[in-house]
């Protein structure tokens, strides 16, 4: 009854996670599509876009390994809860700002403070469903995500007309503020940690070629979903304005979002390792082809299934070959590495897409992807097909 009863608290994290990161995400994405051109107006120019990108990209992979010792030392709670009610500051102060320098500031500063909760939203779900369900679980919380991603761009689209990108940023602020709160009050700690000594870490072969395989496919999605090349490439060839460029992103979310639980069940099924693969270079591919054939919406739609795909499995993969001891530090070191590789993708792809342009750009992505697919194979997990 006793364990009944503690499997039911720890299976409420799922929830409080998934609906909070809904409201973060669904507000941020009524205007993150729009931060390239945000920042193009007030002064920036394609290669101080793209080395902003790669700096937002940087700043959120230097403190995953820190948040990864952090949660595995202290807990996952604290490491979720304190930045999200620093987002609410950081905000504020990226939308009083009137410069590009200083939104650019505050908005590395919030990459920062994710990347500090990055490894104990990955650890916290293993921890708080059965093994058999660690799929769902993250397909749960991905869905949370995508359903964000995909409504937030369409009610953007709308609102951006009336209160512009600063009046949406000002909504991510009290948004935060009303998670910060949820999350303090709602979420359970899945395993006692303070005062406890922690493991040492034993780095393995299969953790060595996971982060190999996973720097690559971060850089491809540093030249994607997250890049200012999809928003850019609608912008300047498309010549869409910026609430069609959102309602475009919605349109392509919503199917998306839909086909979550489908990756989770999927991925519990064929095993994470395999979802992954085929997802990263399907994602990069339909990518390409949807640049190569002018926009074409189907497209766009089946890359941002796959990549949908990919979050899912990935983290997936990342709960089969660690344990509870070393979760949070494995997910912190693989972020912190993938992701320093990944920031030069934007400045690398702004150099490409200026020489070449945008089909070279995603040309040199979908290289990335299958060789994150090839390095793959070397990773073994305890996975089975059912």
């Amino acid at each position: 009854m006793s364990f009944s009863l503690a499997s039911q608290k720890k299976s409420r994290n799922i929830a409080v996670i998934s609906v909070t990161s809904f409201l973060l995400v669904f507000s941020l994405f009524t205007w993150l599509f729009l931060l390239p051109i945000y920042l193009k107006n007030l002064g920036a120019n394609d290669f101080l876009i793209g080395l902003s990108y790669s700096l937002f990209g940087l700043g959120y992979t230097l403190a995953q390994f820190f948040g990864g010792y952090l949660s595995d030392r202290f807990g996952r709670k604290y490491l979720i809860v304190i930045p999200t009610w620093l987002f609410f500051i950081l905000y504020m102060l990226m939308a009083l700002s009137n410069s590009w320098v200083y939104v650019a500031a505050f908005y590395l500063l919030v990459s920062i403070s994710s990347a500090f909760q990055s490894p104990s939203f990955t650890s916290m779900i293993a921890e708080s469903v059965d093994d058999e369900k660690v799929g769902m679980g993250f397909a749960a919380f991905e869905f949370s995500i995508m359903l964000g991603i995909a409504l937030g761009p369409f009610v953007g689209s709308s609102l951006v007309n009336m209160f512009g990108v600063r009046g949406l940023i000002i909504g991510s602020a009290f948004v935060s503020l009303v998670a910060a709160i949820i999350r303090q009050l709602g979420l359970i700690e899945p395993t006692k940690r303070q005062g406890k000594t922690l493991k040492k870490f034993v780095f393995k072969r299969n953790h060595v070629w996971f982060i190999v395989a996973g720097s690559f496919m971060f850089l491809c999605l540093s030249f994607t979903i997250n890049g200012p090349f999809l928003t850019l490439f609608q912008e300047e060839v498309l010549k869409l304005k910026e609430s069609e460029i959102n309602m475009l992103f919605g349109v392509a979310g919503v199917p998306a979002a839909i086909l979550c639980l489908v990756a989770g069940w999927l991925t519990d099924k064929l095993g994470g390792k395999k979802i992954t693969a085929v997802s990263i270079v399907i994602h990069a591919l339909s990518t390409l082809l949807w640049v190569y054939f002018g926009g074409n919406i189907i497209f766009l739609i089946v890359s941002f299934v796959f990549v949908q795909f990919f979050y899912v499995s990935y983290q997936t993969v990342i709960a089969k070959i660690t344990t509870e001891e070393n979760r949070a530090r494995f997910a912190g070191l693989f972020g912190t590495i993938s992701g320093l590789v990944a920031s030069v993708g934007p400045y690398m792809g702004m150099y490409v897409k200026v020489e070449a342009g945008f089909v070279a750009t995603f040309q040199l992505c979908l290289l990335f992807s299958v060789l994150s697919s090839l390095l793959l194979t070397q990773v073994t997990t305890s996975e089975r097909s059912k």
